[in-house]
């Protein structure tokens, strides 16, 4: 006898939801199925109908561990979008940000841990 289980879709320690459908026949697991969706949130239908201003105070609000990460990805896509030039100490500034964030991202530095 063959049957289906399914677990999920949302659990509050994951990301994003995911639905898992194991199909066992007696007490043997056949098969199991992953399916991945995304959580939306909005985002987008709240930034159409702002402007590039409010747009950044928004996406600074997506993710509350990288939150200058969006915002500065939105900024430069707004700046290529509109042919606007940087001037090369602020892209210096910026990309040195970057490369910093690229090797720490989410700040978990040796001090920031708890010893225990």
């Amino acid at each position: 006898m063959s049957y289906k289980i399914s677990f999920g879709t949302y659990h509050p320690a994951l990301e994003e939801p995911y639905k898992i459908e194991v199909i066992c026949e007696g007490e043997s697991v056949r098969d199991a199925v992953v399916h991945v969706r995304f959580n939306s949130r909005g985002i987008e239908w709240l930034a159409e109908r702002r402007n590039f201003i409010q747009d950044i105070v928004l996406l600074e609000r997506v993710c509350g561990i990288c939150s200058h990460l969006h915002t500065h990805i939105f900024c430069m896509a707004v700046e290529q979008l509109a042919g606007l030039t940087v001037p090369w100490k602020a892209a210096a500034s910026l990309n040195k940000r970057l490369r910093i964030c690229r090797l720490d991202p989410y700040g978990d530095r040796p001090s920031q841990r708890r010893s225990r």
